[in-house]
């Protein structure tokens, strides 16, 4: 049980890690966006504008992400299913809709 119990929490700390490595680009992309956007004020509005729709963009994908990492994990996900069936069938689904292959 204890042995079990410790696989468990090393896994949910692994993908912890995962998701905040995953956020964090996200939010660095969505920075230098705003950077550009910064420089571009004075230079080329339609360019600022251009990159401030790819920040809000990238905004919105990073909120949907993190959404779906925790919807997925919820412990009632792992009430009907063990971990890692739980962990490939959101992968699965990532996968469709995004496109993305992920193991």
């Amino acid at each position: 049980m204890r042995a079990r119990f410790s696989a468990v929490l090393q896994e949910r700390n692994r993908i912890a890690r995962e998701i905040h490595d995953n956020l964090a680009q996200e939010i660095l992309g969505v920075s230098v966006q705003l950077e550009i956007v910064a420089r571009l004020m004075s230079v080329s509005s339609e360019a600022a504008r251009t990159h401030l729709d790819r920040a809000r963009s990238l905004v919105r994908g990073s909120i949907a992400e993190a959404r779906r990492y925790v919807w997925d994990l919820r412990s009632q996900s792992l009430e009907e299913r063990d971990l890692p069936t739980a962990l490939a069938e959101m992968t699965r689904r990532l996968t469709a809709e995004t496109g993305v292959q992920t193991q």
